[in-house]
């Protein structure tokens, strides 16, 4: 049985005629007869009966008639959704994230552009947490992630077969409570830093970060007060909000009760990156996706 037997079928069904059915298909009477004919035999039962110059469905082929029909439409959007696919109409992207407030600001303004692109492209946002993308790194489990492009911050290593697109650097600040000591100073140094308890992360959630500062200090001399550690961003300012320390953090991280204050000799910037797959098809939206994010932490930074 093939597709053209089926399509013969439900022409003569819809028709009630075999010489109108062949018209509307542009083949000959006989032809469209010896098919049906086929159909019948291969299927063991009869589908048609001639009635007078009608024809009519048999039960059997009122019941055939249906699920072909369906089976055509199936088939038909199949193809259509393919050819859709292979336009980058439609499918699916699963773009994974930082959740920092930087990145937060410019995905809403890709996420709208991209969607009045392609509307029929579903796209899934991913939380994920740095330590989880550099053990996928590390570990060489980055595909097994499923993933099409990563919003995260540059670190000493990137994952093979991704193509690393800047968006934007920011400095690293220290975040001090608004009637703390430190936060009255015009102008701090490293050495201001000397005994003030500091809530910073656990290594293991983020070393490349969690090392960046700690030697940033070191080489000044400063052998950090770290009393508190957290993985939540939101969890550190609010004991440094709370007066029990301070801490480091973008500059665009600020929260309620704590000021940023720049650390004269600590220059130390993280670099916002787009990481995505590097071998896809250029129909992909996933190029699209790539111009309208670069476009929007342009406008970001202005």
């Amino acid at each position: 049985m093939e597709l053209r037997h089926l399509r013969y079928f439900v022409a003569i069904a819809e028709h009630e005629h075999i010489g109108r059915a062949a018209r509307a298909l542009h083949v000959s009477s006989s032809l469209l007869s010896r098919q049906v004919h086929q159909l019948e035999k291969e299927i063991g039962v009869g589908l048609l009966a001639r009635v007078g110059r009608r024809i009519q469905l048999t039960e059997a082929g009122k019941v055939f008639h249906q699920e072909a029909r369906e089976a055509l439409a199936r088939i038909d959007r199949a193809i259509a959704t393919a050819q859709a696919a292979s336009r980058g109409e439609v499918g699916r992207l699963r773009i994974a994230f930082v959740e920092v407030k930087r990145i937060a600001e410019i995905i809403p303004t890709a996420v709208r552009q991209f969607r009045a692109r392609h509307p029929q492209v579903t796209l899934e946002l991913v939380p994920m947490r740095l330590r989880d993308q550099l053990e996928a790194f590390d570990a060489g489990r980055i595909d097994g992630l499923e993933i099409d492009a990563l919003l995260t911050f540059r670190a000493d290593r990137e994952p093979p077969g991704f193509d690393v697109e800047p968006l934007f650097t920011e400095r690293l600040e220290l975040m001090v409570a608004r009637d703390h000591a430190l936060a009255r100073k015009k102008r701090l140094t490293a050495r201001d830093l000397g005994g003030v308890p500091i809530i910073w992360m656990p290594r293991d959630g983020a070393p490349f970060y969690y090392d960046l500062v700690r030697t940033a200090l070191n080489d000044h001399g400063i052998q950090p007060d770290i009393v508190v550690e957290t993985t939540s961003p939101i969890a550190r300012l609010s004991l440094v909000a709370s007066g029990m320390g301070v801490t480091f953090a973008l500059q665009s991280e600020l929260f309620r009760g704590v000021v940023a204050r720049p650390v004269a000799d600590l220059r130390i910037e993280f670099v916002g990156v787009l990481l995505s797959r590097r071998r896809v098809s250029p129909s992909s939206p996933l190029h699209t996706f790539r111009d309208v994010l670069v476009a929007a932490a342009q406008r970001n930074r202005c």
